[in-house]
């Protein structure tokens, strides 16, 4: 009887540690797609987007492996796409935003014209066209 006894918990035990790897990965992988929502709504995509582009398809490898039953790599991609998820909502969250930058900031940088650049084809005052150039563009190129 005793015998018995020791078999059934010795298999109890096997169950349940092998159950639990696969509820631990789960749990795991539940944590890491919320904060990968958390991450998106702080506007990780726009303003981290390599560590939002890690964390998510750190998640969709996790998945992968989870729906492969294998459990344990899907654990350790889980904790890392929770890492790499909370990385980039953090960075999201203090990413300088448009609104609070002043306005000269957002305005294109200008360019400049080089010196020596030639003028542009319609200027009629232009040397630095070859004779018989087509500038109409209603000119058809055969009518040289």
């Amino acid at each position: 009887m005793a015998r018995q006894v020791s078999r059934t918990v010795l298999l109890l035990l096997v169950g349940l540690t092998s159950g639990c790897t696969a509820i631990k990965s789960t749990v795991h992988l539940a944590q890491a797609e919320q904060a990968v929502q958390l991450a998106r709504e702080a506007q990780a995509p726009e303003q981290a987007p390599y560590a939002w582009t890690l964390a998510e398809q750190l998640v969709l490898k996790a998945r992968e492996e989870w729906a492969a039953s294998d459990f344990g790599p899907s654990e350790t991609l889980s904790k890392q796409a929770l890492e790499a998820a909370n990385r980039a909502a953090e960075q999201a969250r203090t990413a300088p935003r448009p609104e609070q930058q002043p306005p000269e900031a957002m305005l294109p940088e200008a360019t400049t014209v080089a010196p020596d650049a030639p003028d542009a084809p319609d200027d009629p005052d232009n040397d630095a066209w070859p004779e018989g150039t087509v500038t109409d563009p209603d000119q058809p190129w055969g009518d040289q």
